[in-house]
C-alpha cells in the first residue's frame, strides 16, 4: 500500500492535483487486506493558478513540514532516493506535453471537445510544469560540509 500511495503522490504532483484529500479516496480495508479506493475528483488538475496557491490547494504532502512549498516537498521526495527519481521519471514521460495536446484533439464525434481557448491554457500550464519538473530530476543534492 505505501508503493500505491507512493505512485498517488507522484500522479497528483504531475497533473497538479489541487483537489487530492482524503474525501476524494480512501484507504480501505477488510477482513483480509487493506487497499486504496478509486480516485474521484480529478477534474481540478492541470490548473497551475489554483495548484500553485496555497490557500486552495489540498494536495497530498510527501513531507511532514508544512512550511514547505508544494514544489519544495516534491523536491524532497525526489532527492530521498534514487527509486523515487525513477519513478517520477517513468510517470513524467507517461504524459508529454504532445500527449496531453493529442488527448485534448477529438478524433470522433464522441470525444470530449475542448474549446481552443482552454486547450491553449491547459497546455501552457502543463509544459510549464512539466519543464519544471525536468529541472528538478536534474537537480544536484548538495550537503553542507
Amino acid at each position: 500500500i505505501y508503493y500505491d500511495l507512493v505512485l498517488r503522490y507522484v500522479f497528483a504532483y504531475i497533473t497538479m492535483q489541487l483537489d487530492f484529500h482524503l474525501d476524494n479516496w480512501e484507504i480501505l480495508e477488510d477482513d483480509s487486506s487493506v487497499y486504496l479506493s478509486n480516485m474521484y475528483d480529478m477534474e481540478k488538475s492541470m490548473k497551475s493558478d489554483a495548484f500553485y496557491n496555497i490557500d486552495t490547494n489540498t494536495s497530498m504532502k510527501f513531507s511532514t513540514n508544512g512550511s514547505l512549498s508544494i514544489d519544495d516537498d516534491f523536491q524532497a521526495f525526489i532527492d530521498e532516493s534514487e527509486e523515487n527519481k525513477k519513478i517520477v521519471e517513468r510517470m513524467l514521460y507517461l504524459l508529454t506535453p504532445q500527449d496531453i495536446l493529442n488527448f485534448m484533439k477529438p478524433k470522433n464525434k464522441n470525444d470530449i471537445v475542448f474549446p481552443p481557448g482552454l486547450q491553449k491554457r491547459i497546455l501552457e500550464d502543463y509544459s510549464r510544469h512539466f519543464v519544471k519538473i525536468e529541472k528538478m530530476l536534474s537537480h544536484k543534492k548538495t550537503f553542507n560540509k
